[in-house]
């Protein structure tokens, strides 16, 4: 009894000091460097979410995508997803819903067909077009459809053409839109299901004169085939086509024409922005030129061509370098190979780079946009994993705007490590006093056992 009580004070006591409790590691206003404040627009839905475009201010000052933070009004730090922007387009996207022909007959030459739609047992479906395959040529008839919602049949469409023509060129309508809606059944009439047709084939009557033969065709009568018909529903939907580019100019710090190597180099700032390409500029015409991109801090190396051809009726350019999905350049040099061809003349860089947005909650509305952080952990939020499955072109935004940078005049000195070392100093200190107690108890629990029996 006595040692099982002394083994739980000395694990309790051993537990802070071995394994202190861990520093906190939410961010702060005081851990940035910098901060922009964030204009809302003139409205702000609050059925979208909220989005802030990151400019070349603070792309250029923060060490990693994560090093910055959004903040409300009152200093709260808010969730956000970080994702490059897209161009959206609308497309026209087709649903097949399920569907299972329930009968099939023929009235006085009208062909009806009652179509279950959607899964059996369930309260049909939700389409707003019907596809009747067939591979029939040549016909033309008239189709009419009528939907069972939960009340009542109900039409939809009402003697639409139906047909094909492909003597020469390929033309019909076999598919065809009617009003949306959830309907359990649908009843498609196609008129004239069955026709006559002169048969192609003929038959020659000769007799002893050939003056008098005949020439004789067959009537038949035929029945158009029905493969299926398809059920589906159409809508327009927004998706994500192309990213956004802003433009950038590198700050160029040299351009060394070596005579000897027969090179030019051009030394060049690009502000540690995402680069997607690169564009350089020049005076001279009719010209190819190999290239070799370097970095100077890391080992980055990307060898390119730039190519102009000016003749009259003809005009050839290619004076891009397309960068690996948008890579972070810092300090580079750009080592044009002249030959014994003269330098190009006023050589200049152009580049774009790609955009990105804070995503948050609509109830969350940011106001200040703080980043170039020391040593700051990543944000760990659910809105990314939430949102990971949506293209956000469905998604509508109040676009905040960013305005200028500024120096953050509260940032602490020495930033957030020093903060989260004081803290360890702390838990550490707490610990080797909590170990010492421990030590002495255990030097002194033989004398403590030796005073009485165990009660």
């Amino acid at each position: 009894m006595k040692r099982s009580i002394w083994s739980a004070v000395l694990s309790a006591a051993l537990f802070p000091a071995l394994f202190p409790a861990l520093p906190l590691t939410a961010a702060e206003p005081e851990d940035f460097r910098y901060f922009e404040e964030l204009v809302p627009p003139a409205t702000i839905s609050p059925e979208r979410l909220n989005s802030v475009r990151l400019n070349a201010d603070v792309l250029s000052a923060i060490a990693s995508p994560d090093d910055l933070r959004l903040f409300s009004a009152d200093g709260r730090e808010l969730p956000f997803k970080r994702e490059p922007v897209f161009t959206s387009r609308e497309l026209f996207r087709s649903n097949p819903v399920r569907s299972r022909v329930e009968s099939f007959d023929v009235e006085s030459g009208r062909a009806v067909l009652v179509v279950e739609v959607g899964v059996p047992g369930e309260n049909g479906a939700v389409l707003n077009h019907v596809a009747i395959r067939t591979g029939e040529q040549n016909f033309e008839k008239r189709v009419s459809i009528s939907g069972l919602d939960d009340i009542s049949w109900r039409p939809l469409a009402d003697h639409l053409p139906f047909f094909d023509r492909n003597p020469r060129f390929a033309i019909g309508r076999k598919e065809f839109s009617i009003p949306e809606g959830r309907y359990r059944k649908l009843r498609i009439e196609i008129d004239n299901y069955g026709e006559d047709y002169v048969s192609p084939l003929r038959k020659l009557t000769a007799g002893d004169d050939p003056a008098v033969r005949r020439e004789e065709r067959e009537v038949l009568f035929r029945e158009l085939k029905i493969d299926g018909v398809e059920l589906s529903r159409s809508v327009f939907d927004r998706v994500s086509v192309s990213p956004v580019l802003a433009r950038y100019t590198p700050e160029i710090r040299s351009v060394v024409v070596d005579r000897g190597r027969k090179t030019t180099v051009i030394e060049f700032d690009c502000g540690n922005l995402p680069l997607a390409s690169l564009t350089l500029t020049t005076r001279s015409t009719n010209f190819s030129r190999k290239a070799v991109l370097t970095e100077e801090d890391e080992n980055y190396t990307r060898p390119c061509q730039f190519e102009d051809v000016s003749l009259p009726g003809f005009r050839w350019s290619a004076m891009s370098v397309p960068l690996d999905g948008g890579r972070r350049l810092g300090i580079c040099r750009l080592t044009i190979r002249d030959g014994d061809n003269a330098p190009l003349e006023q050589p200049a860089l152009t580049a774009e780079y790609l955009v990105y947005r804070l995503m948050t909650w609509p109830k969350d509305i940011p106001a200040r946009l703080c980043f170039g952080g020391d040593g700051v952990p990543p944000g760990e939020y659910d809105l990314p994993a939430t949102l990971a499955s949506i293209d956000s072109a469905r998604l509508g935004f109040n676009e905040f705007r960013a305005g200028i940078r500024k120096t953050n005049p509260d940032c602490r000195a020495g930033g957030f490590p020093d903060r989260l070392d004081l803290r360890w100093i702390f838990f550490s200190v707490i610990g080797i006093l909590v170990l010492t107690l421990v030590i002495f108890i255990a030097r002194n629990f033989s004398k403590i056992g030796e005073e009485g029996p165990d009660e």
